[in-house]
């Protein structure tokens, strides 16, 4: 038997329509509007999406931006000699909290060959972010040896 859809109207003494519908269906994507302008027409405070094929592109499109930016700030930081151990920490832990984001949340709706490619490409883009780090941590610990001398003066 297949489920009719219901629209339901209710009006206020405001003049303002709300649409409800099917609130009740299957579970889906939840996505939460972050554009705040005010403007004549239609409000949406949350919307799913049931349909799985759409549900994927947009994982992986937003999935895509995140590696990219990751990418960029990866060859920002390959590009310049004097990077700060501390960033790349950052952005190693922001890789890792994102990877178990995506394991977490986006499992269900993605398949396991796509998740399976994206884990390859995080591990490539850690891998590159810990040799950076161990570089600029034996630079450090060299240059502060170097730098040493012993003090003059007395020694009480």
């Amino acid at each position: 038997m297949k489920k009719t859809k219901k629209y339901h109207l209710y009006e206020k003494k405001i003049k303002e329509n709300k649409v409800k519908l099917n609130l009740d269906i299957e579970k889906g994507y939840t996505i939460k509007p972050k554009n705040k302008m005010k403007y004549e027409g239609i409000v949406v405070n949350s919307m799913t999406i049931i349909n799985n094929e759409l549900i994927q592109t947009l994982l992986r499109k937003k999935i895509k931006k995140k590696l990219d930016s990751y990418l960029q700030f990866l060859i920002i930081v390959l590009d310049e000699d004097d990077t700060d151990a501390g960033h790349l920490m950052f952005a190693l832990n922001d890789l890792e909290r994102y990877r178990r984001l995506v394991i977490n949340n986006y499992n269900k709706y993605l398949d396991q060959k796509y998740l399976k490619l994206l884990k390859n490409k995080m591990d490539l883009i850690e891998q590159e972010l810990k040799s950076k780090i161990k570089i600029n941590v034996n630079s450090f610990n060299f240059e502060e040896m170097e730098m040493e001398e012993p003090k003059k003066g007395k020694n009480r």
